[in-house]
């Protein structure tokens, strides 16, 4: 994160929206409260901004290279994904 800060890559204006623990839960993943989440994910605002305006930068958007509903290698259908 040090080297964002000394490339001049300023922080976005907003925290990028939390992931959803859904998938995990769906798969009967043990996750933490959506309370316990919450907090961990606000310790790390500052850290989500930078890479928020790194992404920005790039001339990408947060929605493309995160996903809320589906694992992404079935979304992207490609088989070396797939095995992951």
């Amino acid at each position: 994160m040090k080297v964002l800060s000394s490339a001049y890559i300023e922080p976005a204006s907003q925290i990028p929206e939390f992931p959803s623990l859904e998938i995990l839960r769906a798969e009967g993943i043990p996750v933490v409260s959506e309370q316990d989440f919450a907090v961990e994910m606000q310790n790390l605002a500052q850290r989500r901004r930078l890479l928020l305006g790194l992404i920005h930068n790039d001339g990408w958007a947060w929605r493309d290279i995160s996903s809320q509903v589906s694992n992404r290698s079935k979304e992207f259908d490609d088989p070396i994904l797939e095995r992951c």
